[in-house]
C-alpha cells in the first residue's frame, strides 16, 4: 500500500515537472531565453499596479533593432538569430537587476523599469539605443551590416 502511494507521487511530481517545462517553453523566447510578450504582459500590469500603490513612476520602454530584416535579407537567418542573441545579451546585462526584459516578436524587445526616476529615462533611453546601433553595424562575416 505504501509503495502504490509513493508510486502515485512519484507519477504526480513527474506531471507536475512536465507543465511546468510545457508552460516555461510557452512563455520565453527559445532564441533569446527572454519571456516572451504574454508573460511581459502580466509583469508590466503588476508594476503598474504596484508603482500605483506606491506612487512610484514606471518606465515601459521599446526598443527595435533597425535594418535588422538587411541582416537575415543579406546574411540569411543564422546571422540574424546571432544578431539578436547579441543584443538580447548586451541588453541583459545593461539592465539594472530588478528590470524586467522581454522579447515581443521579431526584432522588437521590452524593458519594463520600475521605479525608474523621470530625469533617467533619456540617458538609459540612449544608452539601449546605443547597444541597438552597435550591435547592428557589427561586423558579420567580415562585412559591416548596416552602414
Amino acid at each position: 500500500m505504501c509503495r502504490a502511494r509513493v508510486s502515485k507521487l512519484g507519477i504526480t511530481i513527474e506531471n507536475a515537472l512536465k507543465v511546468r517545462k510545457a508552460e516555461d517553453s510557452a512563455t520565453t523566447d527559445s532564441l533569446t531565453g527572454f519571456p516572451m510578450r504574454g508573460r511581459c504582459i502580466g509583469i508590466w500590469k503588476r508594476n503598474w499596479r504596484d508603482g500605483r500603490r506606491s506612487n512610484d513612476p514606471l518606465t515601459v520602454l521599446v526598443l527595435d533593432l533597425n535594418g535588422f530584416k538587411q541582416v537575415n535579407d543579406r546574411f540569411g537567418q543564422i546571422e540574424g538569430n546571432n544578431l539578436l542573441r547579441t543584443f538580447a545579451t548586451a541588453l541583459k546585462e545593461s539592465c539594472r537587476e530588478y528590470d524586467y526584459a522581454a522579447r515581443i516578436g521579431g526584432d522588437e524587445f521590452v524593458i519594463v523599469a520600475p521605479g525608474m526616476p523621470p530625469e533617467a529615462v533619456a540617458e538609459i533611453g540612449e544608452r539601449w539605443q546605443k547597444i541597438a546601433a552597435d550591435v547592428a553595424s557589427a561586423d558579420l562575416s567580415g562585412t559591416r551590416v548596416v552602414d
